[in-house]
């Protein structure tokens, strides 16, 4: 991916300046591991006030911000990341990134939010992020002011990865995670070239899964939708923050499952996490069908490295 660098941090300038109302200067850019989809920046700014007459709001830390970019028809992941993080902080005050400003500059596309001072190296509290988590989890669709309380879903399609999302409302779990979820990932495992090892499997999973989830209707519960280790993290002070969320409204398990996929979470997150919001029966059969829609787009997304890990989950899932 070629960014054009001077024309952008100038753009976003702009943005910035507008968005904050007041001036705002780039002193200095510094890339950054961001992940393997976007390049990702810190900004170093001008400070234009003292400390003293700084809001926490508007100042981020120490005058930075952090910058995602990427090619310009990326936007609309951008824009849904932003969304859902608005969401997110709505419901839990200071647990996830502020975004700032979304757009395009000469090809590209941008997100800039707060800067979080994140160290692998703070005194850090698994605790604190396991009793986040069920935080987020006890947030429940039940909002009378739209027509969707209670179901499953979100109000547009989103992003897992670079995956669309599918989240239309609906009455039935089972349903949602079969035609939302599912089938869509296996319809572009087949398009990517992977139909000879998964077509004739993929309706017998459906059934499956439709039958081992017809009597589970969890409460739908706000879902950071993506949470693997490289998405939560603690600053400096040993806080907990999350970000780079696929929201929606859906089975808590399924956060908790994929927590489990990768690793990197310790037990006392999970003491922490289950003291508010116990283990159900049957989780552990669940959490196999959940992590198989993760497994899915990790072979859609990186390719046949992830195939016999799909494979075997399907074999579970069919046992």
């Amino acid at each position: 991916m070629t960014i054009n660098i001077k024309p952008l941090w100038t753009d976003i300038q702009e943005e910035l300046s507008a968005k904050l109302d007041q001036p705002i200067s780039i002193e200095l850019a510094t890339a950054v591991s961001g992940g393997d989809i976007s390049k990702a920046y810190i900004l170093q700014t001008k400070p234009t006030k003292t400390p003293s007459e700084q809001s926490h709001h508007h100042a981020s830390t120490a005058n930075k911000f952090f910058v995602k970019v990427n090619q310009q028809d990326f936007l609309s992941i951008f824009e849904a990341e932003a969304r859902a993080l608005d969401i997110i902080s709505t419901h839990l005050d200071a647990s996830c990134p502020t975004p700032l400003v979304t757009g395009t500059s000469n090809g590209s596309s941008f997100i800039v939010m707060q800067y979080l001072n994140l160290s692998a190296h703070s005194r850090t509290s698994p605790r604190q992020l396991g009793e986040l988590i069920a935080k987020l989890h006890s947030v429940h669709n039940t909002d009378a002011e739209h027509d969707y309380s209670g179901m499953y879903g979100w109000h547009e399609t989103n992003y897992i990865g670079q995956t669309p999302q599918y989240n239309t409302w609906t009455h039935s779990w089972a349903e949602f995670f079969v035609e939302q979820r599912l089938k869509p990932q296996f319809k572009l495992a087949k398009e990517k070239g992977f139909h000879h090892q998964l077509s004739a499997i993929s309706s017998e999973i459906f059934i499956a899964v439709e039958s081992i989830l017809q009597h589970h209707q969890p409460q739908a519960s706000l879902l950071h939708g993506d949470l693997w280790g490289g998405n939560a993290g603690y600053d400096d002070k040993g806080k907990a923050w999350i970000y780079d969320p696929a929201s929606y409204y859906g089975d808590p398990e399924t956060d908790i499952a994929m927590t489990e996929l990768f690793g990197g979470f310790s037990k006392e997150f999970y003491d922490a996490y289950y003291a508010i919001i116990p283990q159900q029966e049957e989780y552990l059969q669940r959490k196999t069908i959940y992590n198989l829609y993760h497994m899915l787009n990790h072979l859609n997304l990186f390719g046949s490295g992830y195939l016999a890990q799909v494979q075997r989950y399907i074999k579970l899932i069919l046992s």
